[in-house]
């Protein structure tokens, strides 16, 4: 049976993919349901199905967000003026001097460990400015430079928040934080 579905499925296969592009246009609100369900059965899985496709088209990615801000500019500037208004109230009264010149610091040292490895470094704050769980400060004792990468994986939790810590998550690579706080 399966082989005789096959070989039907392989005969027919445009006329197959024609009847289905119709009914999911039909029925758009059904099969969207259809989704989401499977999607909050699974979510994980899915989730690593986007990366996956991610990393196999990145050009597509690429132009895809581009595409998005550009449509976006206005909503855009909302975002990064609302981030630049919480990195600021995240500056206590006490920042100075020694705050600014070691922030500036970290983002030379970020520039020289990129051009000593030839991979990208970023200043990140050892606890998140704005996290769920908790909230850090834009100050000298809150920052770190560590590899992009581990940043991008880090995100806004609240891994990686004493010195050094990082160096741990570099033998590991990216099979950390799926659970981690």
């Amino acid at each position: 049976m399966k082989k005789k579905a096959s070989k039907y499925y392989i005969e027919n296969q445009e006329q197959i993919e024609a009847r289905r592009r119709e009914y999911v246009l039909k029925n758009r609100e059904k099969v969207n349901l259809i989704k989401k369900r499977a999607y909050d059965k699974k979510p994980e899985k899915y989730e690593e199905i986007r990366r996956e496709w991610a990393r196999k088209n990145k050009e597509k990615v690429r132009a895809s967000r581009k595409r998005w801000r550009s449509l976006n500019a206005e909503k855009l500037r909302q975002i990064d003026s609302i981030r630049r208004s919480r990195k600021t109230k995240r500056k206590p009264a006490w920042f100075g001097e020694l705050d600014n010149f070691v922030i500036a610091e970290a983002y030379s040292l970020a520039k020289e460990r990129e051009a000593a490895s030839g991979l990208p470094y970023e200043v990140d704050h050892l606890v998140p400015l704005i996290s769920e769980k908790a909230s850090g400060l834009h100050v000298a004792g809150n920052i770190q430079v560590i590899p992009a990468k581990l940043n991008r994986i880090k995100g806004n939790r609240l891994i990686m928040t004493t010195p050094l810590e990082w160096l741990k998550y570099c033998q590991i690579g990216t099979q950390v934080v799926r659970g981690a706080a």
